[in-house]
């Protein structure tokens, strides 16, 4: 795939999800779903080149989640877990993805996902780890106070919603 064209993909998602990169690379990654040979890394020793980015992202988000809780919401321990759980569960998440179309963005070696033939479909599965890799390539862009930003007043109205329907 050409750079400048990933490029350009890349800075439209930007515009979409409000932040603006310092290095366009981090979201390349954040979106990249091509599949990595890795030992111990799973099902057939494969795991996705963005995984790492969304374990991060997967921290910040819920340590973000629960200090919002309970600084605003419950002290009670119980609360904030079923709180936390009912915002950031893999099924809120993958319906942001779907629903506000940023699927269209997450692509392989050869094609975006809405761009790929059947046989070389992008792999975007119920539990996917794209907007946890968001969260953590925001936060090595620049500042955990920005990825904090970034989810508490732009991703937590879309939690909110999405966690709703």
């Amino acid at each position: 795939m050409e750079q400048k064209y990933l490029e350009d993909k890349m800075h439209e998602l930007e515009k979409i999800i409000n932040y603006r990169f310092n290095d366009i690379n981090l979201l390349c990654e954040a979106m990249n779903a091509t599949k990595i040979k890795y030992e111990n890394a799973g099902k057939n020793n494969e795991t996705y080149v963005n995984e790492g980015l969304a374990l991060v992202g997967d921290t910040i988000l819920k340590f973000v989640l629960t200090d919002k809780i309970f600084t605003e919401e419950t002290k009670i321990k119980g609360e904030i877990t079923k709180s936390k759980e009912q915002l950031e569960n893999n099924k809120v998440l993958y319906k942001i993805f779907v629903e506000e179309n940023w699927r269209r963005f997450a692509y392989n070696d050869d094609n975006f996902y809405d761009e790929s033939p059947k046989d070389n479909k992008v792999s975007c599965k119920q539990h996917n780890q794209y907007i946890e890799a968001i969260i953590a390539a925001i936060y090595y862009d620049s500042s955990f106070d920005n990825a904090k930003h970034w989810i508490l007043y732009f991703l937590y109205p879309l939690l909110k919603k999405y966690s709703t329907i």
